[in-house]
């Protein structure tokens, strides 16, 4: 796939790449969140918008893909936006599904999906990857232990890891109550 990241750039000077799931509406820019939630109410031309960009966090390094990825977007009752990541839930889907593609202008990658979860919003904290390998170990055991299905991957902590959060509208009152995070690990496309 050609993108031509200095036209996109030229748009948003925070953009630091490109995601793609097949069969589904995520095919958009990704925007570096350089302060608190802006790209929540912000689109990729920094327009006001309820339904934001997809944005990797601040706290992640200005490099894309690093060590440690969250990238977290809306999940619009539209389709559009991360909507089709609480598909995942589907254990079916995550078989028909398990690669999502990033671009950058370093190179083509795909994040290997190896867990999904539902989370309430006081467990927004397993989004985060630990750095220290016992805080990782115990990490990894309880996203595989809570995951809504099993993969053979189980990821290792020099890998490159993403995770991607967007909220789940179950409730009867029609309201986010807590996340979907999906959890994958970064790999060089050959």
């Amino acid at each position: 796939m050609e993108l031509d990241f200095p036209a996109l750039k030229r748009i948003n000077p925070d953009t630091v790449g490109w995601i793609r799931l097949k069969d589904t509406p995520i095919d958009y820019p990704v925007v570096q969140e350089r302060q608190g939630d802006y790209y929540l109410t912000h689109n990729f031309s920094r327009e006001d918008s309820r339904h934001g960009a997809i944005c990797l966090d601040a706290n992640t390094p200005f490099v894309f893909p690093d060590r440690r990825n969250r990238l977290r977007s809306h999940n619009m009752t539209d389709g559009s936006m991360f909507r089709a990541l609480a598909s995942y839930l589907d254990p079916a889907f995550c078989a028909a599904h398990p690669s999502i593609a990033l671009f950058t202008e370093n190179g083509a990658y795909t994040a290997q999906v190896w867990a999904v979860m539902r989370v309430p919003y006081e467990e927004e904290y397993l989004s985060i990857v630990p750095e220290e390998p016992l805080a990782f170990s115990k990490w990894r055991a309880v996203i595989k232990k809570r995951s809504v299905y099993r993969t053979a991957l189980l990821p290792e902590i020099d890998d490159r890891h993403i995770v991607f959060c967007t909220c789940e509208t179950e409730g009867a009152d029609g309201l986010a109550h807590g996340d979907v995070l999906l959890f994958g690990t970064v790999m060089n496309c050959p």
